[in-house]
């Protein structure tokens, strides 16, 4: 439908029943995710939409899925990274409906990510055994049985 239509996208990083708590168009480090809400009406259940996340022009992530959420209401989404990728910067995020932009919202974020630290995780050591790895089998015997006959014997003759 050419005359679905979304409204501004609010920031923020909390939400209850679809409303943001605490709007925000800067956010500061440390992050995890960042969750938007919006409203749309006119859609078409079955219809071709696409979700694209930036970082001062860079694709972080997008989605392209057939839309399921019905002809009009409050839809909210997010984009989660680990805590060290939420680099300062600005942040975008865009909805197309088909081939066709719809709406796109801004945020900023400032200051230093936290960095990423390394957790040593104990590994297995080999532990060397005082087992001989080498065993000493005997050879078989050759052990004639009782009928074999060694020597040509005469037969006797009656």
């Amino acid at each position: 439908n050419p005359a679905a239509i979304f409204s501004p996208l609010i920031f923020s990083l909390k939400v209850e029943n679809f409303l943001p708590i605490n709007p925000q168009t800067v956010f500061q480090n440390p992050l995890n995710r960042v969750l938007v809400t919006y409203s749309y009406d006119g859609m078409t259940n079955g219809t071709q939409w696409t979700k694209t996340w930036y970082r001062d022009g860079q694709l972080l992530e997008y989605q392209t899925i057939p839309w399921d959420s019905g002809t009009g209401g409050y839809g909210q989404d997010q984009l989660t990274l680990p805590a060290q990728e939420w680099l300062p910067g600005k942040y975008q995020l865009i909805f197309f409906v088909g081939t066709e932009w719809k709406v796109v919202g801004e945020f900023r974020v400032m200051g230093t990510p936290p960095t990423a630290t390394i957790s040593r995780t104990p590994s297995q050591t080999r532990t060397p055994t005082s087992t001989s790895s080498v065993t000493h089998t005997p050879l078989p015997t050759w052990t004639p049985r009782p009928t074999d006959t060694h020597w040509p014997s005469p037969t006797p003759k009656k």
